[in-house]
């Protein structure tokens, strides 16, 4: 399967002339499984009588209720938003109906904070990350890498802490953790992790880390400079193998030009 982008801000960012555009914002209290299907065919029968074509779904259960967000184009709809409000309230089930319609852009207006449910998280581009790096060696030259190894370090643990939060009461062993990591990774758009001749037994192996920050830096440089990815992946090694001393070396960078980042470990 070939990866696809993702749009994560939920949103349209250009508003084009003569579009109708809304969000909807729904709360139920979770129901028992059997009735799950009904109660979001309720919702969807409505919606598509309407001919509001669904933008994007987003739908959370916390705490024994459902959240639901649909983002809506209401172009070619046959009712206004305040009769759409009132078919949805009709459906006895709901205990919140709310639609907002944002403009002059169409984004989100729903949800704050944004999380990666452990703590607080906000959006920054990887240039942005890729200019701070390289302004930080710019003026500190290689006193850079030390503070981000150690910065790298400290966001390895705390995924690290995420994906125990995440599977509670399940202990994963050394190939499970390097595979929930990995998952981690991609889906916080860190990069894409691939396991080389990892030798679980002994400790030992390559990481290599396609689409890295290093990928975004805007000039080449003659040594590798993925300190901040490197501390991530110590935190992890450290984890999986229970050892606080590792030798982890980066033999390949993308901000040097190559096809990857590689590491090179041994515990």
């Amino acid at each position: 399967m070939s990866l696809q982008p993702r749009n994560i801000l939920l949103g349209i960012p250009r508003v084009r002339a003569g579009n109708r555009f809304a969000e909807v914002v729904l709360s139920y209290k979770t129901p028992i499984r059997e009735l799950r299907p009904k109660y979001s065919g309720k919702i969807l029968e409505i919606i598509f009588e309407s001919d509001a074509d669904i933008l994007a779904v987003n739908s959370i259960s916390s705490k024994g209720k459902t959240h639901i967000t649909l983002l809506l184009d209401l172009s070619k709809a046959k009712i206004s938003t305040k009769e759409l409000k009132e078919k949805l309230g009709k459906l006895g089930f709901l205990s919140e109906v709310s639609i907002l319609e944002p403009k002059p852009l169409f984004f989100d207006v729903a949800h704050f904070p944004l999380t990666n449910g452990l703590e607080r998280v906000c959006i920054i581009s990887t240039a942005a990350l890729a200019q701070m790096h390289e302004e930080m060696i710019r003026i500190l030259g290689s006193g850079a890498f030390t503070i981000l190894w150690y910065m790298g370090l400290g966001k390895g643990e705390i995924l690290i802490k995420l994906i125990k939060e995440l599977i509670p009461k399940t202990k994963l062993d050394k190939k499970e953790l390097l595979m929930a990591f990995k998952q981690l990774y991609q889906a916080g758009g860190w990069g894409i992790i691939e396991y080389a001749d990892v030798n679980i037994k002994r400790g030992s192996g390559r990481i290599r880390v396609h689409h890295s920050i290093a990928e975004s830096v805007m000039k080449r440089y003659n040594q590798p400079i993925c300190y901040y990815t490197k501390g991530h992946l110590a935190a992890l090694l450290r984890e999986v193998f229970g050892c606080e001393t590792i030798r982890l070396q980066e033999v390949k960078c993308m901000a040097m030009g190559d096809e990857y980042c590689e590491f090179e470990f041994e515990c």
